[in-house]
C-alpha cells in the first residue's frame, strides 16, 4: 500500500492577494502541505516572467520536486500579461503517463474550460501524451495505475456549469481504472450556502454517479474561497467508487502563506492505495 497526499489548488495565475506573482511561493505552499499529487487551475504555460528563462509552471514543479503535465483550454487568456496557453496542470512525485486533455462545453461570453488527466505510475499506453501536455521529470515508482483528472468549471452560468459537469462525467464513463477528479468546480453544494450564495446542482451530478466528496466523507467541509476570508467551498477532491475506502483524511490547507499566495485555499486529501 502507498500513502498519497492529493492537493487541488487554484493558483490565480500565480498572483497572490498582495498582487505579487511568484512561482516560488506557490511551490512553497505545495511543499508545506506535503502533497505528492497536485492539480492546479488557472495556469499559463509555457509562460515566462520578465528576465526569467524557465517557464512559470516548470519553476513551480522544479521547486516542488515534481514532474508535470499541462492541458490548455485557451491559447491565451485576455487581460493577463502571460502570452501563453492557459488551462490546468497536474504535478506529481512519480511519472505521469498517457496524458490527455479535453474541452468542456462553452457559451458566448464565457471562458473556455477544459480538463487534463494522466496515469500516475505504471506502463505507458500509446507512446505519447495528448493535447500538447508537457512532461517533466519525477521519481520512479508510485501508485501504479491510479489516474487523476483536473478540471475547472464555469463560474457564472449555472446551466453551462451543469452541462460541463455532464460532459466531464461522459468522459469519465469510459474510465475503468481507480481515479480522482479534482479542481475548482465553482459550485457550492446545496446546504452549504452562506448569506446570498446560490447553490449548484453540479456536485450532485457527481454524487449521483457514485463519486465520493472527500471533504464531506471526512467530515471536514470548510470554505476555500476567497483565501483571505474564506466564505464558500468551491474546490473539491472527488474519489471514484473504487477509491472510496482509501480515504484517510481531508482538510482545507489554511496557513498564513496559503492565505496570501492565491485567492483560493488548497484542499488536501490523504489516501492509502
Amino acid at each position: 500500500m502507498t500513502t498519497i497526499r492529493v492537493l487541488t489548488y487554484n493558483i490565480h495565475h500565480g498572483e497572490g492577494n498582495d498582487r505579487v506573482i511568484s512561482a516560488a511561493r506557490i511551490a512553497e505552499v505545495i511543499r508545506e502541505s506535503g502533497a505528492d499529487l497536485v492539480g492546479l487551475n488557472e495556469v499559463h504555460h509555457p509562460a515566462l516572467l520578465p528576465g526569467d528563462e524557465r517557464a512559470f509552471l516548470a519553476r513551480i514543479a522544479e521547486a516542488a520536486g515534481m514532474g508535470y503535465v499541462f492541458g490548455a483550454a485557451l491559447p491565451q487568456e485576455d487581460g493577463w500579461a502571460f502570452p501563453a496557453p492557459y488551462g490546468n496542470a497536474l504535478l506529481a512525485r512519480w511519472p505521469l503517463l498517457n496524458a490527455a486533455t479535453g474541452l468542456l462545453p462553452g457559451a458566448p461570453g464565457c471562458e473556455v474550460r477544459g480538463s487534463v488527466s494522466a496515469q500516475v505510475g505504471g506502463a505507458q499506453v500509446g507512446g505519447a501524451e495528448a493535447g500538447g501536455a508537457q512532461l517533466g521529470g519525477a521519481e520512479a515508482g508510485g501508485p501504479a495505475g491510479l489516474v487523476c483528472y483536473v478540471t475547472h468549471l464555469e463560474n457564472r452560468d449555472e446551466a453551462l456549469r451543469v452541462r460541463q459537469a455532464q460532459r466531464l462525467l461522459g468522459l469519465l464513463a469510459a474510465e475503468r481504472r481507480a481515479h480522482l477528479v479534482i479542481g475548482d468546480f465553482n459550485a457550492v453544494t446545496p446546504g452549504e450556502e452562506r448569506g446570498g450564495q446560490v447553490p449548484s446542482s453540479a456536485p450532485g451530478l457527481l454524487r449521483a454517479a457514485g463519486y465520493v466528496d472527500a471533504a464531506q466523507a471526512a467530515g471536514a467541509v470548510a470554505p476555500t474561497c476567497p483565501s483571505a476570508r474564506p466564505a464558500e467551498r468551491i474546490d473539491y477532491v472527488w474519489l471514484s467508487p473504487a477509491l472510496a475506502g482509501s480515504l484517510r483524511g481531508c482538510q482545507v490547507w489554511d496557513t498564513p502563506l496559503a492565505r496570501v499566495a492565491s485567492d483560493h485555499l488548497p484542499v488536501l486529501a490523504a489516501l492509502e492505495v
